[in-house]
């Protein structure tokens, strides 16, 4: 880990080399394994030695994870049925074409994939579903780090998507550290948001990370005169202008006395600062382009108490138009909520702001382009009817419906039925059944559906019941019958060529041992050219002149036994 770190480190400062000196970014294909380069995909679980799933140092051990691999030759990391919501793919130089394929249910805390100038775009595709921060984790679930290059984030027409917002701050869906922010979310085929993306978001929209800070007590603190101490008059005699952070202090004076120590000049006659105060001077000035705060400033205090703890406080400065004055307001620190809040520096605001009410921002300093929804992101590219798994309250939705088919309920003894369950609405949260048989000593039955009559037991009953595991209490039964009879075998009968467009009449002999279930499921290979029902009868299609398809009865006891024969369309 130690390694990696030091990796990550040196990639960043060899990034910042280049940006100094004006070296143009391009965009790239592949991992890059330059000598230099620390390209990677770890699985984050917290740890300090995460499981590699890919290292351009040949060095490093590369970890089996199950039903998670890459494939370097496709640049392509494949979840298949990967289950893990606690923990983050993290990516390093992967390059443009880097894709992440899901198969089956997926589910993970979030995905980061860095670029240092090299890459940093991600696709999803395949036919399966991504949840991605069920649990509401704080930050931003999917994050793009590309560093001064362009990187898109695309979801493929066959991807169920799903991303859960922090319901606490509005924080950003999808983060894009990029040189550019044009098309840097692309959702093709039929999306189906529950909350359409907000058109802004597709737009340019430069902000700055900040810590936010969740405020308590307020305290006005503009002062009286300019002659309350006698301060401000030494202040200006020595040279301090009213935007410097000596100004603004002295505009709490009132509120906390002690913050100077008047008897205490240095050189240029400047007060020196109390002990008992600590400011963050980073924090004096921010723009903020906002519905209610066009600018102000701001400073962060810590001050000491008799019982040794520091209690912080944030003066807060903005300009009364009414008043034609600078107003000031002291607030005590409730709690450091958010180190990573979007502040809007520049660009269409596309996220509200009132927060700013309650909140006060101080920057850290990087810029970035940032994408929000007005919602979690309920996206499907496959099926234009399917509704999001989430009503439009953010509530789970529940299974109305279970509908169980199979071959026959009646089967005969020592031998298998697969049941196929219907589970509705299409869009139900978790649509995940619990099998159960009424009698195991008759039958058994998998959590796939899968049921196995017991030998010697013809003439017994029992009952396999699917139940949702969502909790709506919903189920469906079905009732089988060992058979003490089995068939034998299946023949067919009466097969001969037929004009396109008329009908043939097949008949089947059954050979089957006495109390047998001895009944057929006729099918056609190909319902195109034709067409078969219960009775054996076949309808051809009258375009389907010069076509040849296959009819079968089998046996719907479980034997497995059929007879498949040919049938000329003239």
């Amino acid at each position: 880990m130690k390694r990696w770190k030091k990796m990550m480190a040196f990639c960043f400062a060899f990034l910042m080399a280049f940006v100094m000196f004006g070296s143009s970014v391009e965009a790239a294909n592949g991992p890059n394994e330059q000598d230099w380069s620390s390209a990677y995909i770890v699985i984050d679980d917290g740890s300090a030695n995460p499981k590699q799933l890919y290292n351009a140092n040949k060095s490093v051990t590369i970890s089996t994870v199950k039903n998670i691999s890459y494939d370097k030759k496709t640049n392509t990391l494949t979840l298949n049925g990967y289950q893990e919501a606690e923990k983050r793919i993290v990516a390093n130089e992967m390059g443009d074409d880097f894709k992440v394929k899901v198969v089956g249910n997926n589910q993970i805390q979030g995905i980061a994939v860095w670029g240092y100038s090299y890459g940093g775009s991600l696709t999803l595709e395949g036919n399966g579903s991504l949840e991605i921060n069920k649990n509401r984790v704080q930050g931003e679930p999917i994050s793009l780090m590309a560093e001064e290059a362009n990187a898109q984030f695309k979801v493929k027409q066959g991807v169920t998507l799903r991303v859960y917002r922090d319901n606490k701050f509005p924080s950003s869906i999808v983060v894009s550290y990029s040189a550019a922010a044009k098309d840097g979310i692309v959702f093709e085929g039929n999306d189906t948001l529950n909350q359409k993306v907000q058109k802004t978001s597709q737009k340019e929209a430069k902000r700055m990370t900040a810590a936010v800070y969740e405020l308590a007590d307020f305290i006005p603190c503009t002062p009286k005169d300019d002659s309350v101490t006698g301060i401000y008059g030494a202040l200006r005699q020595a040279g301090s202008s009213d935007d410097e952070p000596y100004y603004n202090i002295y505009k709490i004076q009132e509120v906390f006395p002690e913050i100077w120590l008047a008897s205490m000049q240095d050189e240029n006659g400047n007060y020196f600062l109390s002990s008992n105060f600590t400011i963050n001077t980073n924090a004096q000035k921010i723009k903020a382009y906002t519905t209610s705060v066009t600018s102000y400033s701001l400073m962060m205090l810590n001050k000491k108490t008799s019982s040794g703890t520091v209690s912080d406080y944030v003066a807060y400065f903005d300009y009364d138009q009414q008043k034609n004055e600078e107003v000031c307001s002291i607030y005590k620190i409730k709690k450091k909520a958010n180190k990573n809040y979007a502040i809007p520096v520049e660009g269409e605001q596309n996220q509200p702001m009132s927060i700013l009410d309650k909140y006060e921002i101080v920057p850290t300093g990087r810029m970035f382009y940032n994408y929000n929804f007005s919602g979690d992101i309920l996206y499907s590219g496959s099926d234009q009817n399917t509704k999001p798994n989430i009503d439009t309250n953010g509530n789970r939705r529940l299974v109305s419906s279970i509908r169980l088919s199979g071959i026959s309920k009646k089967i005969a003894a020592g031998k298998k039925l697969t049941l196929k369950a219907t589970v509705l609405p299409n869009n139900a949260s978790n649509k995940k059944l619990i099998w159960k048989s009424s009698n195991p000593k008759v039958a058994t039955v998998t959590q796939s559906g899968i049921v196995t009559l017991k030998k010697k037991t013809g003439g017994k009953k029992v009952t396999i019941t699917a139940t949702a595991k969502d909790g709506s209490k919903k189920y469906a039964s079905w009732k089988i019958t060992s058979m003490k009879g089995i068939v034998k075998k299946v023949k067919i009968t009466g097969s001969k060529p037929v004009k396109a467009g008329k009908k043939l009449k097949l008949k089947a002999k059954v050979t089957a041992t006495k109390k047998a279930n001895t009944k057929l499921l006729w099918t056609s290979g190909n319902a195109k050219y034709a067409t078969v029902n219960a009775k054996g009868i076949v309808t051809t299609k009258k375009s389907a002149k010069g076509k040849t398809v296959k009819i079968t009865a089998m046996a719907t006891d479980g034997s497995g036994k059929k007879h498949t024969v040919k049938i000329k369309i003239k």
